[in-house]
């Protein structure tokens, strides 16, 4: 066996080894921003050059000046909070992601060439869209999509391991793309017969939602999502404090911070996958990146960070029995502020403490005991403390929530258990769908029942008319043959009446599916994404079945009116003859019977080459996910007319 001193050696030695594979990785970063909007109905983003400003801040405490390169557009306000940056960085423009991508494949191609392992992050934040089931980033001069990303950011650049973190809506279906007819949802599963398949060594972390809106908040000055991942890669996601932040713990700290937000429409929808689809891959390696190293120390914390001038740079809400340690990314002689919401009697307070001492503080916000800049971890309770009221500073009543629950490794546990026993979430649906599918829906039911009524009252009608001939016949009737004629007449009437009956008492299947989609979104804590998806799957197999009732229909159309052309034939060839016949008999009856089965067999013809409604409806929302439907039966002589209208 091995002794203690044995044992502490080899864990020594394997952190050495540890921490030597580290040093011999090398970080590349190129994060795209874009406030601007390619359509003219969304409207430009405020603080996506802000978020990309920060971004690059905080790629740079773990790679090379070289090695991060940011492309944006910044606004007159950026400028005056980064001047230094707004001078060298380019336009998000395709020409400049080209060229920075190979610069960065360039640097990529040498480092391995020295025998280094590479990583390399691909970042943007922005608007994004989807056209025909392909999803696309917006630069300032046009789409960048999933050929794009596939051809320009991972076959130009090499690395052993890729990082890709998009922060727009839709971007599921950048990495991801819907096959043309597919479905015009998706699921997780896709993404791993998909992209994870073809790329097993990149790893996304992706904001998916589909509702058109990319969400900032102007107390941050940032994207809501962007914001998130940044403070969980400062080192306030690392649940395990083993020094990285894995990408289960990434989705973790993303979902706990949006927890407490009530409305499901300004909740980011976030997927993440690891590379190997490992979600304990790391995605970031604090230990060692460069900034002030912050102690929090035990206890349930609600922490603000913010620089020297004020900008909000990370928020977290520590466990009771968490003790973190992030890296703020600031210079070592540079300034910050940590916030921390408390409640004295009964009331929520903010404590602020100030790190650093040779910038001064701004007027708005009080100073307390300056702190040494430099290296060295500080201890948050070390610090020497000064009152600010909580409504000293705006907040969005939206976003009142945001990070209202604690997170820390009890936290983790829960939502891994969570993912572990939830559905696969679905992505592609927005509200604007689930408006559309309810007036689909809608106007299915209504042309569903019209029609269901309309057939009933004819079939009960119909099978009146044809027992009561036979009733008659039978009355007329001196022989078995007579007698057999009026009985198939009877049965067949009865069989059509208790088919009108059963189409008069019962709901079609479209009406059925209405009620059941509007009962279920009504559900306490029911996903709307998830309703929309399991309807509109049902409803495709709703129209495999009407296709093969469709067909059962045709045929039962073709052997009755084969027997009643048949049995009108025999009547007519018995009635020629004999005479006695035609005196108890009118020589319309088998005329009448050869019509009736003459009918039927037309109406099988018709059957076979006419979409029934649901059909119909349901291959043009297939085709055109944008289709605007509106149906409309009325009856007219002979039958009814069924209106389809929309933009097609």
């Amino acid at each position: 066996m091995v002794g203690s001193r044995g044992l502490i050696g080899v864990l020594l030695l394997s952190l050495c080894a540890g921490d030597a594979l580290a040093a011999r990785d090398e970080i590349f970063a190129l994060v795209v921003t874009n406030n601007r909007s390619l359509g003219r109905k969304r409207p430009d983003l405020q603080y996506a050059d802000d978020d990309g400003a920060r971004y690059h801040t905080l790629f740079r405490t773990v790679a090379p000046r070289e090695n991060v390169i940011l492309l944006t557009r910044f606004d007159a306000a950026s400028r005056r909070l980064y001047p230094a940056l707004s001078e060298e960085v380019k336009p998000p423009t395709r020409k400049e992601v080209s060229r920075a991508l190979d610069r960065i494949g360039r640097r990529v191609s040498a480092a391995r060439r020295k025998g280094r392992r590479t990583t390399f992050y691909f970042v943007f934040a922005g608007h994004g869209h989807v056209r025909k089931g392909k999803g696309f980033l917006e630069l300032s001069d046009g789409r960048f999509g999933p050929d794009d990303v596939e051809r320009r950011v991972l076959g130009r650049v090499k690395a052993h391991v890729v990082h890709l973190l998009l922060d727009s809506c839709n971007s599921f279906f950048v990495i991801n793309p819907r096959r043309p007819g597919g479905k015009r949802w998706a699921t997780p599963w896709d993404m791993t017969i998909g992209f994870s398949k073809r790329f097993p060594h990149v790893g996304v972390v992706l904001s998916t939602s589909a509702a058109g809106e990319v969400y900032e908040w102007s107390e941050i000055q940032s994207g809501i999502f962007s914001h998130e991942v940044r403070s969980g890669l400062s080192g306030a996601a690392d649940a395990d404090r083993d020094g990285r932040v894995s990408y289960d713990e990434i989705e973790a700290f993303v979902a706990t911070a949006n927890r407490g937000i009530k409305n499901d429409n300004f909740r980011p929808k976030v997927f993440v996958r690891g590379p190997w689809s490992k979600g304990r891959a790391s995605l970031l390696r604090v230990r060692g990146a460069r900034g002030r190293r912050l102690r929090l120390g035990r206890g349930k914390r609600r922490l603000w960070i913010r620089d020297a001038e004020g900008t909000r740079l990370i928020d977290l809400h520590q466990e009771k029995d968490a003790d973190l340690e992030i890296r703020v990314p600031v210079a070592a002689e540079r300034t910050f502020y940590v916030q921390e919401r408390v409640e004295r009697s009964g009331r929520p307070v903010l404590r602020q403490f100030q790190v650093g001492g040779l910038t001064s503080a701004p007027a708005s916000q009080p100073a307390s005991g300056p702190v040494t800049p430099g290296d060295e971890p500080v201890l948050l309770a070390s610090l020497a403390t000064s009152p600010v009221p909580a409504q000293g500073r705006g907040q969005d009543e939206i976003f009142e929530e945001f990070f209202a629950h604690p997170y820390g490794p009890q936290a983790y546990e829960v939502h891994i258990h969570e993912r572990r026993d939830a559905p696969d979430p679905v992505f592609g649906i927005s509200p604007a769908d689930e408006r559309r599918m309810r007036h689909y829906l809608g106007s299915m039911a209504r042309a569903d029942r019209h029609d269901r009524l309309l057939l009933g009252g004819t079939l009960v009608g119909g099978g009146a008319i044809i027992g009561a001939l036979g009733a008659a016949t039978m009355r007329q009737a001196y022989d078995e043959t007579g007698e057999t004629m009026s009985y198939v007449l009877m049965i067949g009437g009865g069989a059509m009446i208790a088919g009108g009956l059963y189409k008069l008492l019962f709901r079609s299947e479209g009406e059925k599916a209405y009620h059941t989609f509007e009962g279920e979104l009504c559900r306490p804590g029911a996903s709307a994404e998830s309703v929309i998806a399991r309807t509109e799957a049902h409803l495709h197999a709703m129209a495999a079945r009407e296709y093969r009732r469709r067909k059962l229909a045709e045929i039962t159309a073709y052997i009755g009116g084969g027997l009643y052309v048949a049995l009108g034939m025999a009547l007519g060839i018995t009635m020629a003859r004999d005479e006695r016949l035609q005196d108890n008999v009118s020589y319309m009856l088998p005329v009448a019977v050869g019509a009736a089965g003459l009918g039927m067999i037309g109406l099988g013809v018709a059957t076979r080459y006419l979409e029934t409604p649901m059909e119909r409806m349901l291959r043009l929302y297939r085709e055109d996910p944008d289709l605007s439907i509106s149906v409309s039966v009325a009856p007219v002589r002979g039958g009814a007319g069924v209106g389809v209208s929309g933009t097609f």
